[in-house]
């Protein structure tokens, strides 16, 4: 950093805000097949657990490959960096949410994987403010997307032959 200054780890205020995104695709995603309330409730329950789940691998990936900021702030710090860094799929749900619920598209797909993108590179980012390593975790933020993609993908196409079949 230029100014000297000792990088801090951002707070850990973002989960909330991560698990409602999540929450929202699950919920969007139930919406396709059922219109059961309860129905629509596991989807959101899914949803939020699978964004508990589903950062991980990205915080242990990151955690291995970032010897500097693991010494410096340990996994805590690259817990909470992640963390804020998926921050940003917040925007992609509340986007799903309006599109799909007030104008009828069928954006959710395309929100969806456009925030598992952009969050997951965000995160590697964040990380890399650290004091880590930022093209390797640029990479590794791709790599944890596109891996999100290909889950939600065959996760929407597993459910939709489950139902019609």
């Amino acid at each position: 950093m230029a100014t000297g200054k000792k990088a801090v780890a951002p707070t850990s205020g973002h989960a909330l805000l991560r698990m409602l995104a999540f929450a929202i695709f699950g919920y969007l995603a139930a919406r396709r097949f059922f219109s059961d309330v309860e129905l629509l409730s596991v989807g959101a329950v899914a949803g939020a657990l699978a964004g508990v789940f589903l950062l991980s691998p990205l915080r242990w990936l990151l955690w291995l490959a970032n010897t500097k900021v693991r010494e410096e702030h340990g996994y805590s710090g690259i817990r909470r960096a992640v963390g804020a860094g998926f921050a940003t799929i917040v925007p992609f749900a509340l986007l799903a949410l309006a599109a799909e619920l007030s104008f009828g598209w069928d954006a959710l797909t395309a929100f969806a994987m456009s925030g598992f993108m952009a969050a997951s590179g965000a995160a590697g980012l964040e990380v890399s403010r650290l004091g880590g390593k930022p093209i390797l975790n640029l990479v590794f933020g791709a790599i944890h997307g596109l891996g999100l993609v290909a889950v939600w993908t065959l996760f929407m196409i597993a459910v939709q032959v489950y139902v019609a079949g």
